[in-house]
């Protein structure tokens, strides 16, 4: 399996690009509430859309080479979208500026 941080180096730029999308991350799958263990790239969006009502363009992907993706729903009537001199860094430094750790 490819590494997860390795696949989203390479295509968060793309998957910002989607509506709705607001951020991405590294996580483990969640199904039914049930944390799966398995490695996964989390997508976090506005709003979750059943896939029946976008447009074929607008999907999200269900994996990025071979790692599954995670969408996630995030409340955002507490605080302002917007970008931050950190959201606009590649992840790799995003971790290193908030203290994350590389495996």
């Amino acid at each position: 399996m490819a590494d997860p941080r390795e696949v989203l180096e390479g295509n968060w730029k793309n998957l910002l690009k989607y509506p709705n999308v607001l951020n991405t991350g590294i996580g483990t799958k969640i199904i039914g509430g049930i944390d799966t263990k398995i490695p996964c790239i989390t997508i976090y969006v506005k709003k979750k859309v059943h896939e029946k009502l976008l447009a074929t363009t607008d999907l999200l992907p269900k994996k990025l080479e071979s790692i599954p993706i995670d969408v996630v729903e995030l409340n955002t009537e507490d605080w302002v979208l917007g970008d931050t001199e950190v959201s606009q860094r590649p992840p790799a430094t995003q971790r290193r500026i908030a203290g994350g750790v590389r495996k």
